[in-house]
């Protein structure tokens, strides 16, 4: 997959991510498994994934640190690195 996704900019402010990053973090863990999730990769949305598919696809590499991810409910795309226990 590509490192940049849907939402990403050149520009994107420090205290934003921090925000994001805030927010996915207070979720409870129950929330980030149920939920379905996308991916944003060149500008395309891709899925909806589950929790189990996005963590293979992170484990398999296809998923890293700088992609973009967001659940079912968030309007908001996030960094991979943001969500807990995404990555290995």
């Amino acid at each position: 997959m590509s490192r940049r996704g849907v939402g990403a900019s050149a520009d994107s402010s420090t205290s934003r991510v921090a925000t994001a990053s805030v927010f996915v973090a207070r979720q409870p863990e129950g929330v980030r498994v149920k939920s379905h999730w996308y991916c944003g990769v060149d500008g395309q949305q891709y899925g909806p994934f589950t929790w189990e598919q996005l963590r293979a696809m992170a484990a398999e590499g296809r998923i890293v640190t700088d992609s973009f991810v967001r659940r079912d409910v968030d309007q908001q795309w996030f960094q991979a690195a943001q969500v807990p226990g995404l990555l290995p």
